[in-house]
């Protein structure tokens, strides 16, 4: 699992979430879903968390978390705890995230 994306979305959680968090990995070619996360807030000590859960999760599996690259949109939040937890991982923008930012702005 050398590629992940991570995406947000906010329109199908409850009232007291304010996103659901997911995490896929591209296995044999296809985007497998492997983490949702209900989220109370989308701030970096809220992906901090997830990413260190996940951490610690691995090592008790003896699994070695490593992407080589992770896909995401431009959030201020997701990309600097992505750069603290997997340091040495490519963070690339979505394509889909950026087409959206720039049509919004037109």
């Amino acid at each position: 699992m050398r590629t992940w994306g991570m995406d947000g979305t906010f329109k199908v959680v409850p009232q007291w979430y304010q996103q659901l968090f997911t995490i896929h990995a591209f296995v044999a070619g296809k985007l497998v879903p492997a983490v949702y996360c209900l989220c109370t807030g989308k701030d970096i000590g809220t992906y901090g968390f997830i990413f260190q859960a996940l951490i610690n999760k691995a090592a008790v599996l003896r699994v070695n978390l490593n992407p080589e690259t992770i896909i995401c949109d431009f959030e201020t939040a997701l990309i600097p705890a992505i750069q603290g937890y997997f340091p040495n991982t490519r963070v690339q923008g979505c394509y889909f995230h950026f087409c959206q930012a720039v049509h919004r702005k037109v």
